[in-house]
């Protein structure tokens, strides 16, 4: 358009083209403008035609320029719905066949793009599945594993209760073997150093038939054990014509009487005492200021002595437990002790076993642990007199505690003890 008007003659543009002429590049609005002017002036439509061809522009555009009998129909065809209802389309109907294409193949690109697009957020669903059968499988894989090792810490704890009480068992049998060993060395040590007078054996065929020394050792241990046993019963007559009274050990012992007069009053129950301001409980100061308030401290023998020295025999074990108490007791005026050991390794009761050095030293009956025997005795004390039971077994702790007794364990107890 721009080379007509600067032809010699100038060709006229339509008035709507012309302010279409002071653009450098036409905006895309543009093209309304021009099909307009076209579709109303066909001197301008055949100078458009002479200067393109139907290869440039494709076939239906090239009807709408030239416009050659039937046009309309065939381009009714190839337009199809844009196509106005009266059978001639309008000028903003009218686009080129290469637009179509484009437009088509645009639409093309565009279903492409969205098929990809779907393939790809179908292969995430199956990684999210595959994701998902895997943490199922693994949450399943936890939980058995999980029962599994809840199972097993069930049947360590019974193998653990089963373990600890075959130790005790083992604790009580070694107890009597030291003792009985010991006292059977006594015996021998007393045999050689003051030997028996005997008369000469009788001879026969003139062979002298000497003395059985193993005989001996055996009839000397049955002699005792008769003796032990004699012991034992006349301890027990005694306390029943009420020579010895059975409680006299209990401070708590009432008379039938009192009892008579408190039975229709609930007992009181026994409390902890409360620790100062910044004491904590498993300190080796709060155990100083339990033993300060002059309580009644029963120990768990054994337990206490194997931490103490665990590379000792039994018999050693006890003898220094029972002298490093002395010595607690002794520097703290009004505390008593009370030592407990598995197995009636000596033979006769508790009752019949003098306190030593300040401090009673109990075994128990056979059968019977250390452990029962402790608890057992806190209700031995008036519930006004505090009790503190020493010993790291968590079965006498909470058991102890649970009477309202305070607690000490065997650290705690020994490292006041050699303070």
């Amino acid at each position: 358009m721009r080379d007509g008007l600067q032809a010699r003659p100038p060709l006229v543009a339509p008035p709507s083209l012309l302010p279409l002429t002071r653009f450098r590049r036409l905006p895309p609005t543009a093209v309304d403008t021009v099909i307009a002017a076209l579709d109303h002036d066909a001197t301008l439509r055949e100078l458009v035609r002479a200067d393109t061809s139907e290869r440039e522009i494709g076939r239906v555009a090239w009807l709408w320029l030239c416009r050659p009998d039937g046009w309309d129909a065939e381009l009714r065809d190839g337009l199809g719905e844009l196509a106005e209802v009266d059978g001639a389309p309008g000028a903003t109907d009218v686009v080129t066949d290469a637009q179509l294409r484009r437009r088509l193949a645009g639409a093309e690109r565009a279903r492409a793009r969205a098929e990809e697009s779907a393939i790809r957020v179908d292969a995430e669903n199956v990684q999210l599945r595959i994701a998902l059968d895997l943490e199922r499988n693994e949450r399943a894989t936890l939980a058995s594993a999980q029962d599994a090792l809840r199972k097993a810490a069930e049947e360590a704890a019974t193998e653990r209760a089963r373990a600890v009480a075959e130790l005790k068992r083992i604790k009580r049998v070694l107890a009597r073997r030291d003792e009985q060993q010991r006292a059977l060395e006594e015996h021998v040590a007393a045999l050689v150093t003051n030997p028996p007078i005997t008369t000469p054996a009788p001879t026969t065929n003139g062979v002298d038939q000497g003395l059985d020394i193993e005989a001996l050792r055996s009839l000397s241990n049955r002699i005792e054990r008769s003796l032990g046993d004699a012991a034992v019963t006349l301890d027990a007559l005694r306390t029943e014509i009420g020579l010895i009274d059975a409680d006299a050990d209990s401070p708590s012992a009432e008379t039938a009487s009192g009892r008579d007069s408190t039975a229709s009053t609930p007992a009181p129950r026994r409390r902890l005492l409360a620790m100062p301001r910044g004491l904590v409980e498993d300190s080796v100061e709060a155990a100083a200021w339990l033993v300060v308030v002059r309580p009644v401290l029963l120990v768990d023998g054994y337990n206490v002595s194997m931490a103490a020295w665990p590379d000792a025999d039994i018999a050693t074990q006890r003898r220094h437990l029972e002298r490093l108490l002395g010595d607690l007791v002794a520097r703290t005026p009004g505390l008593v002790v009370e030592i407990v050991f598995d197995g009636d390794a000596l033979g006769v009761p508790a009752s019949a076993l003098p306190a030593r050095s300040g401090v009673n030293v109990r075994f128990t009956a056979q059968e019977v642990e250390a452990d029962d025997q402790l608890l057992a005795m806190i209700g031995n004390y008036p519930v006004a007199r505090p009790v503190v039971v020493a010993s790291t077994d968590r079965r006498v702790r909470d058991g102890a505690r649970s009477r309202g007794a305070n607690v000490l364990s065997a650290h705690q107890l020994l490292a006041v003890a050699r303070t």
